[in-house]
């Protein structure tokens, strides 16, 4: 790879660029599969991160310095690899597989679906949950996601502080027991 076809590219010939990709996209995928963890793999391929890197890259080669060689295109296709992974690795993190919206058939309907589980489905899902609790817990469930105080909410259900703390503390055991006994 010479300075004149990083040129040529940066021009706009698609040829120039076909060649760049040929030449690196081995060298790129093996990058790229060592640094792709488990949790990314099952949100986004290497060949699909490889196709954003290199137009990424493309896209700002006319900001690459003038007489550019191999090992300056080399490193602005790694910088754009790193911030591919980086953001295609906070997507990740979040996703968890199908819909949780039909994890406990006793709870909710199933939905099926694929893909990152939406705040929705999450809502629906804990929602579902809240209306199998007894009066007295969900009240206190129900105030506690609005965001209020375990102050507030003794306050506005007329009971001590400690209670609702306890109530509360009594809801997440038992989700957290019963989340237990389904995963084995």
């Amino acid at each position: 790879m010479t300075a004149t076809l990083i040129a040529r590219a940066r021009a706009g010939d698609p040829e120039a660029e076909c060649e760049l990709v040929q030449t690196n996209a081995a060298q790129l995928r093996r990058y790229l599969d060592r640094r792709m963890g488990s949790h990314m793999r099952r949100t986004v391929s290497a060949a699909d991160l490889g196709q954003e890197i290199f137009a990424r890259v493309f896209a700002a080669l006319k900001t690459m310095p003038t007489g550019a060689d191999a090992r300056t295109f080399r490193r602005w296709l790694y910088r754009h690899a790193d911030w591919v992974l980086s953001n295609h690795g906070n997507a990740a993190r979040h996703w968890r597989g199908e819909s949780a919206a039909g994890a406990r058939s006793d709870v909710a309907e199933p939905q099926p679906s694929a893909g990152a589980v939406t705040r929705g489905d999450e809502a629906a899902w804990l929602h579902a949950l809240v209306e199998r609790l007894p009066g007295r817990y969900a009240d206190v469930v129900r105030l506690r996601l609005a965001g209020l105080a375990f102050a507030e909410i003794a306050n506005r259900l007329g009971i001590r502080e400690e209670t609702a703390r306890q109530r509360h503390a009594r809801v997440l055991r038992t989700l957290r027991d019963q989340t237990d006994e389904s995963v084995d």
